[in-house]
């Protein structure tokens, strides 16, 4: 059986990879006169960062909630989860 810091660590990698793929189509889809992303062709790319974002604060939070004196000293961590509420704030995300 996986332990579940590691198993939040598994979530954390794949919902990072899945959005370091699609951050430049998400990008190009929020930088187009087009006024809805969702509309956009690259809309997958859109759904699929916002997706990952909010894994990867869930991720984090449960790290804090767990490991409230290791987790802030991880700057990877840190690191990725401002990312992803930067992306997801970005991303028009009172739309959905």
């Amino acid at each position: 059986m996986i332990s579940p810091p590691l198993m939040i660590l598994v979530n954390l990698i794949s919902s990072l990879a899945i959005l370091h793929l699609h951050r430049s189509a998400f990008i190009e889809a929020l930088t187009d006169k087009q006024k809805d992303p969702f509309r956009h062709k690259f809309a997958p790319s859109v759904v699929a960062v916002h997706q990952s974002c909010i894994v990867v604060i869930e991720n984090m939070r449960n790290l804090l909630a767990q490991y409230p004196t290791v987790a802030p000293r991880v700057f990877v961590y840190s690191l990725q989860a401002f990312s992803a509420g930067v992306s997801f704030e970005t991303g028009g995300h009172d739309i959905l």
